[in-house]
């Protein structure tokens, strides 16, 4: 308040007999904490302030009044409306950025030789120790120069760039270590990061090598490795440090790539000069010597793992590496820091009030140095620690990335809180370096007022890599204090002189540790079409977290899924915002900016309105879970869903341990820290906690000598053309004889773009004809949980088998609770690849959406199944090849169930074209098996499959028994007529290894499901196979048929098809015609073969003495692996 009394009092009024003077004058404004009043006596101007002293201290009040009082000196003499700090501010400000220190002369400002003079010095003491690994500081020296050597072999010189792409490991060391010594410098990236992440970056790095290994780089990844170096066979190469490579200390060594508000990252790139002065620096400010003993848990691509590696080991200690998977496990960390000794302790904040957290009075700590940095340090927590552990130094460490590290510090003391901050401070200048809070004019701010935090001195960064423009901008010269660094950040200096950190001027903001622009989020966001207007936001609290607000240009079902699934492939996982929202305009402030304040208030009422889905919630447990983990993340019960992982609604690693205490301190138990990763969500804990905890078990395997146990069919399932959508309608259809070819619809891809009839037209299709099954884009993602988004990009082979499988597992008597975490195995034959070569956007989910692996693998996942688990292509076979490897996996005792199946859906018009080719198809669209006119195959589509048991258990367990495999059979053609062409002998082979595991003979079979694809050449050569294995002694014909007539050929589904066919073929003791067969094929031989070829149902017969039957099915992959499987029927006969 500006309270101004001039005029009020006229100095010539005069009264008879009186004298007037002003003596003393007060004001009584409420609610304000500073009332400037200004009034005139004796001819000069006389300036009172009344102020709060709970807001304002005495000495604060003191230099902002003698400010004032320089202000008004100076507009009364020279015109300036500048004010001057006091000489002793001034005298406080220059004094505490006198830095200047010179090292000892013999020290290297070079990193790697920081660690080469350790290695002279003590060769044989512990450098690295990783897991049970430990290495000297010799051989690690070794094992750089012989990596170096390879990667100067591979073209890696001074100046050049060279990615390092490892997961946490001693590989990380020697890798730095050998780049340095090539003169190059290294470029550390986090090979969990998106493969486009990866690759852009190494793209902007211009790096044309990069240090690998086969743990870092899985097949399945695929950011660009067109050269690169393996740390896993390296040779041993002794190098004379004679022979090392003269480097100048002012090349880079290392460019660290944080976010960049543009979109694209920026590339940090930081001089061996640079570096080494802040290592050698904190060395000798808390004695760090060759006894220490670091825990290196900082990820490569963060600038704390450039101390903890060249700091550590060039004091000649030894540095502890954090196993890859245990950067979130406290427990992990305590037995390290006991089993090691581990005394240095360098991480961001919320990784050491994890440790804090996780702390129990048994636990011995050594640690004697704890440095933070990378995020705001909580009073509290400083104040906790030196609690816990009051011998330790504690220091927060502050800088920039672009400032080699660390720029300043604080050593905290209880003395620290006389400050009053409730942060703590970010400290003064380390040696060499500089530190200002500035304004515009780049002047000093007087104490407590804001202004922008500037660094100076030789940790500064040479600039950001190949962006001159940026560089320019960030980095300035300045007429008083040299070139600067613009932090961005804001901060104000305290009364000793140090200064305190408050915000941030744009919009960059600290998650975990890491540097985040909010404007590379948004621009990632953007790029998606159905994006209008992107706006991410910080939640701040005890765990800050991104929250993001989109408007789209039409509605659109599923954004949400597809916002996280687009950032997850740009960006790495600590960008990720932790829940979107979908706006219909963005709120803006008065002055059309971005209304930050408003979107929170949106954030947090969502929070509290939204439904949870927790209604259902009875369980009294569930409702204590849930009740303090609204508490521990302040927000309401209704917002949370029991069935959902609690990572996904906020939970962080943070929160992770402190839920963890609650519990231990409910349950009255010592929890281990990783339950929650055990156990994410609610539903899970409580079962925990209610005993319901299903330990895995190795499965015991059968006692029963009778490995030949005969295989009960407990279900089936099947989808397939002619609107076909369970096993009693696919009988009914093939009573009726339906042809379901149809021509091509639209509804899968246009077949007029390749159709031409002639045949002898090159790359295209001489057939518009297939057999195809309806609305195979639907599917009941909810059903399994499956985000709508990551179901859209999944093969639709998955999505329909998987709902095939379930309804096969229902038919049995089996949901989704009997399932769970039952040893049941699942088998899956699959050849068509259509999605995976013809969709671009299933790229979204590159493994888990178009893998064939993961057609059998998301069955497992999804029922919670635990026996095998696996996907087999042998062509045309694969189904009944799958059938087999159930059976032999039932007897064997390594899954008490099985599901075995296939899918095949046609989903590309490629297929027609390179069969088309090859002369496979019909040229009339029709499968004409054993007849006169067959002329070749024509596709179809299909889904089936069946649940297998062995049949002691499932009799046991009263299972349906629909019909028992009595004997199985795999085998390959070898080196045939060619590769492609059918071997007649292997196809007799097979079915004799059949009839004999099954112990029955060829004359016992009634009726074959042959392969028979119609072709000329495949159908006789099948037939006489048959013929002279299953014709001799028969006392009654064996029926031959082929369900490829009715539906075509199903390629990988063929064979499940097959089998499904004839479980009710003996079911209804009645086999259906052939579709199509008119005149036998003249090159089909059947004298002296009781066998029946019909277009008519055949009613079956079985032997007088034996009221069963026995049915076999045939399936033959075009490469040569042929299958075959013996069925019985089920009269309820003992075994």
């Amino acid at each position: 308040m500006f309270t101004s009394f001039l005029g009020v009092v006229d100095p010539d009024l005069t009264l008879r007999d009186c004298e007037i003077k002003l003596h003393y004058q007060q004001t009584q404004t409420p609610q304000i904490t500073l009332d400037h009043q200004i009034y005139e006596m004796n001819g000069n101007l006389q300036i009172n302030w009344d102020y709060d002293a709970k807001v304002y201290s005495q000495s604060l009040i003191n230099e902002m009044l003698n400010c004032f009082h320089s202000l008004l000196q100076n507009i009364a003499t020279n015109g300036s409306n500048r004010a001057c700090l006091p000489q002793e501010v001034l005298d406080i400000r220059k004094e505490m950025n006198q830095t200047s220190y010179s090292f000892e002369s013999n020290a290297s400002f070079l990193l790697h030789e920081l660690i080469l003079q350790s290695a002279n010095k003590s060769p044989e003491s512990v450098a690295v120790i990783d897991q049970d690994k430990k290495f000297t500081y010799g051989e690690i020296v070794d094992l750089a120069r012989a990596a170096a050597v390879s990667l100067q072999e591979a073209g890696v010189k001074p100046g050049s760039c060279v990615a390092i792409v490892l997961e946490k490991g001693w590989e990380q060391i020697v890798g730095t270590l050998a780049v340095l010594i090539t003169g190059a410098s290294y470029l550390p990236l986090n090979p969990n990061d998106p493969d486009e992440r990866l690759r852009s970056t190494i793209t902007l790095a211009k790096c044309t090598v990069a240090l690998t290994n086969g743990r870092s780089m899985t097949p399945e990844r695929n950011w660009n490795r067109s050269q690169d170096n393996s740390l896993e066979d390296v040779m041993l190469i002794r190098i004379d440090s004679e022979e090392l490579i003269k480097i100048d200390p002012d090349e880079s060594a290392y460019i660290i790539f944080t976010s960049g508000s543009t979109g694209l990252p920026k590339g940090v790139e930081i001089s061996h000069y640079s570096a080494v002065n802040t290592c050698l620096d904190i060395n000798k400010r808390f004695c760090i010597q060759n006894d220490i003993v670091t825990f290196g848990i900082s990820s490569l691509n963060f600038d704390l793992s450039v101390w903890d590696i060249f700091g550590t080991l060039g004091a000649g200690g030894t540095l502890v590496i954090c196993k890859p998977d245990g950067t979130r496990d406290p427990d992990y960390w305590w037995s390290q820091i006991q089993q090691h000794n581990i005394t240095v302790w360098n991480t961001v904040p919320t990784t050491f009030e994890m440790l804090l957290s996780s702390y129990s009075a048994d636990i011995k700590s050594t640690l004697k140095v704890v440095m933070l940095s990378g995020d705001a340090i909580n009073m509290s927590l400083a104040n906790k620690a030196l609690d816990i552990f009051p011998e330790i130094q504690l220091v927060g460490l502050g800088g920039a990335t672009e400032a080699s590290i660390w720029s300043n510090f604080h050593m905290f003391s209880h003395d620290s809180n006389e400050l009053e901050t409730e942060l703590m401070p970010y400290g003064q200048a380390l040696s060499n370096q500089t530190i200002y809070v500035l304004d515009s004019e780049l002047e000093y701010r007087p104490t407590g007022v804001t202004g922008e935090i500037y660094i100076g001195g030789v940790g500064l960064a040479k600039g950001y890599f190949c962006n001159p423009e940026l560089t320019q901008e960030k980095f300035i010269d300045s007429p008083h204090f040299g070139r600067l660094y613009k932090t961005g950040d804001i901060g104000r200096y305290l009364n000793n002189g140090e200064i305190e950190i408050l915000g941030r001027r744009d919009m960059q903001v600290k998650i975990g540790g890491h540097r985040v622009e909010l404007g590379e989020i948004e621009r990632c966001i953007e790029s998606l079409p159905n994006v209008n207007q992107a706006t991410i936001i910080a939640i701040p609290g005890d765990v800050r977290y991104l929250v993001g607000f989109v408007t789209t240009y039409e509605d659109q079902e599923g954004l949400e899924e597809e916002l996280r699934i687009h950032v997850e492939k740009f960006l790495p996982p600590y960008m990720i915002p932790k829940k979107w929202m979908v706006l219909e305009s963005i709120p803006l402030t008065p002055n059309n900016k971005v209304d930050i304040n408003k979107l929170r208030q949106i954030s947090m009422s969502n929070d509290e309105n939204s439904n949870g889905n927790n209604s259902g919630v009875s369980n009294s447990e569930s409702i204590l879970i849930l009740q303090q983990v609204a508490k521990l993340l302040s927000v309401s019960t209704d917002s949370l869903n029991p069935s959902k992982s609690l990572f996904e609604q906020g939970v962080s690693s943070l929160h992770a341990i402190q839920l963890v205490n609650i519990l231990s301190k409910m349950w009255n138990s010592k929890l281990p820290y990783s339950l929650l990763f055990n156990y994410p969500s609610i539903e899970k804990l409580a079962g925990y906690r209610n005993g319901l905890r299903r330990e895995r078990k190795a499965l015991e395997r059968p006692t029963s000598a009778n490995t030949m146990e005969p295989i009960a069919i407990v279900g089936s399932a099947c989808r397939l053309p002619g609107n076909v959508a369970s096993p009693e309608e696919f009988w009914d259809m093939l009573l009726e004889g339906k042809d379901c070819v149809t021509d091509v619809p639209l509804s899968r891809f246009n077949i007029d773009e390749v159709y031409d009839p002639n045949p002898d037209a090159v790359g295209c299709s001489y057939t518009n004809r297939g057999a195809f099954i309806k609305d195979v884009e639907k599917f009941d993602f909810d059903f399994f949980s499956i985000p709508i988004a990551e179901a859209r990009s999944m093969d639709p082979q998955q999505r329909m088998l998987l709902e095939v499988a379930y309804e096969a597992c229902h038919n049995a008597g089996y949901d989704k609770r009997k399932l769970m975490g039952s040893a049941t195995g699942v088998f899956v034959g699959q050849m068509n690849y259509d999605w995976m070569t013809c969709f671009d956007y299933s790229a979204d989910y590159a493994g888990t959406g178009v893998a064939p692996a993961i057609t059998s693998n998301r069955i497992s996942y999804a029922l919670d199944l635990t026996g095998p688990s696996l996907t087999i292509d042998t062509a045309c076979s694969s189904s009944l090849v799958a059938v087999d490897a159930a059976v032999s996996n039932l007897r064997s005792g390594s899954c008490n169930m099985a599901i075995a199946g296939g899918a095949n859906l046609i989903l590309s018009s490629d297929a027609y074209v390179t069969t088309s080719q090859a002369g496979m198809l019909s040229v009339d669209g029709r499968c004409a098996t054993f007849d006169n006119a067959a002329n070749g195959i024509v596709r179809g589509e299909g889904i089936g499959t069946v649940v297998l048991k062995r049949l002691s258990d499932a009799q046991a367990d009263g299972d349906p028994i629909l019909a028992v495999i009595r004997g199985s059979a795999v085998n390959q053609d070898g080196r045939s007529a060619s590769l492609t062409v059918p071997n007649g002998h292997a196809q007799e082979v097979v079915i004799k290894q059949a009839l004999n595991v099954a112990g029955l003979e060829g004359r016992d079979v009634d009726y074959i499901e042959c392969h028979g694809t119609g072709t000329p050449l495949g159908d006789p050569i099948e037939v006489e196979a048959i013929k002279n294995v299953l014709g001799d002694q028969r006392s009654k014909p064996l029926v031959l048929g082929s369900v490829k007539t009715n539906i075509g050929h199903l390629e990988g589904a063929a064979g499940i098809i097959g089998l499904i066919k004839t479980i009710e073929v003996l079911r209804h003791r009645k086999a259906p015609g052939n579709v199509h067969f008119k005149t036998l094929n003249p090159k089909i031989n059947l004298d002296d073969f009781a066998a029946i070829i019909s277009s008519k149902s055949v009613d079956l017969r079985s032997d007088e003495d034996n009221n069963n039957l026995i049915a076999a099915v045939s399936s033959f992959g075009y490469g040569g692996t042929n299958a075959h499987v013996l069925v019985e029927s089920w009269e309820k006969k003992s075994y």
